[in-house]
């Protein structure tokens, strides 16, 4: 038996998101993750860092030095921010299930019956939605979650909605895709 205390220990946990409250769901046919964990990108934040670091030490002025200070305060919170992306997709016997980590706190289902085609494939993340990340294309008619390249999972829904999942994986997207008989025959993108 669990004490009145624990209950609402757990009650926090819970509301917090740091543990599950759901039942066991269907045995999963694919899951992805993926998290910028690039080279390039992270050579440019400590970059900053240092720089902001050598600009507080260099300073003899009180207003620089409190400038230089809010400013390290934000780059720091951005930086935890960039660590803690996390794009999670899963995919089960009732469809797939995406979670942009820290933005949704829940995570998005989308069954099978609701999508009509899904492509997997090459696409361009500048010109067809301006960047990575959460984004919308710029008609605002599909979203997108991707976190680096340009491969990804185009879904295209029975009442016009419009998603795209970044991927690293393309042949484990290709096998689920094909088993679900979600695959187009023409292997066009759906948009």
């Amino acid at each position: 038996m669990i004490a009145p205390e624990e209950h609402n220990v757990l009650r926090v946990f819970l509301f917090l998101g740091m543990i599950e409250n759901k039942p066991p769901s269907q045995p999963l046919l694919f899951q992805e993750t993926q998290t910028l964990r690039q080279p390039w990108l992270w050579f440019l934040v400590v970059l900053t860092h240092l720089s902001l670091a050598t600009a507080v030490w260099k300073t003899q002025d009180k207003v620089d030095l409190w400038f230089i200070g809010i400013s390290w305060l934000i780059w720091s919170g951005m930086t935890l921010l960039l660590h803690q992306l996390r794009l999670t997709v899963k995919v089960d016997e009732e469809g797939i299930i995406v979670q942009f980590s820290p933005f949704h706190r829940k995570p998005i289902r989308y069954y099978w019956h609701q999508i009509e085609v899904a492509w997997v494939g090459r696409y361009s993340p500048l010109w067809e939605f301006g960047g990575w990340g959460w984004r919308y294309n710029f008609s605002g008619n599909a979203m997108a979650w991707s976190l680096s390249g340009s491969q990804g999972v185009k879904l295209l829904f029975g009442d016009g909605k419009k998603r795209l999942i970044g991927t690293k994986d393309v042949l484990g997207w290709s096998k689920v895709l094909h088993a679900s008989g979600k695959w187009p025959a023409t292997h066009q993108p759906p948009f």
